[in-house]
């Protein structure tokens, strides 16, 4: 995470020393100290542990909380989107401003790409995906004239988008960005006409 400057070796190797060391004093501190407390008993050493992992789990959590990454990944990229559209939504008449890196960090859970996966938008969908007809396929064409990407949002309002072989991360951003609006538009309708007036909207 903090190899921001071509040092990746010198970072992976302080996290290792730290790392080790760190382990080094656990098993000094539970041999002389939390072993006596603990003593034989199976309960409470199973609770002991289970305890000291959800602390472990926490703590870890709370300390990539900490980083404010200036990269997207597909999660924060789905995050900054619908953050990005809700402030472009009415009434607003502000014009809408992307989420600083901080802000998004503090917006990420663990349990978040699991349920983008599922609910988020879908990017490299498939044709049949998106059109049941060769009138779908006219109307997307028409609809997303010049853009990489097709966009469809289905009965649930979940967006699925299919790719450009030609098509480039800022392309998938712009799709994700447009699904959001799209999502916001049209409250979950579905169709290639969704699609259009969320791009109008853009």
């Amino acid at each position: 995470h903090f190899a921001l400057s071509g040092n990746l070796a010198d970072v992976s190797a302080k996290e290792g020393a730290q790392e080790t060391a760190v382990t080094l004093v656990g098993l000094l501190v539970g041999s002389y100290l939390f072993a006596p407390l603990v003593g034989e008993s199976a309960p409470a050493v199973w609770t002991a542990f289970a305890l000291l992992t959800a602390l472990h789990v926490y703590a870890n959590w709370q300390g990539v909380g900490c980083l404010a990454l200036l990269w997207l990944n597909r999660h924060r990229a789905v995050l900054a989107s619908r953050d990005w559209a809700a402030s472009a939504a009415p009434p607003s008449d502000a014009p809408p401003e992307a989420l600083s890196p901080a802000a998004l960090s503090r917006l990420e859970r663990p349990w978040g790409p699991f349920l983008s996966s599922l609910q988020g938008p879908r990017l490299g969908a498939r044709l049949p995906h998106l059109c049941a007809s060769a009138e779908d396929v006219c109307a997307l064409r028409d609809a997303f004239a010049g853009e990489r990407y097709w966009l469809r949002l289905d009965p649930a309002g979940r967006a699925h988008v299919m790719l450009s072989a030609a098509a480039d991360g800022e392309d998938a951003l712009r799709a994700l960005l447009h699904s959001a609006l799209c999502a916001g538009a049209s409250g979950g309708a579905a169709g290639a006409g969704g699609a259009a007036r969320g791009r109008g909207a853009g």
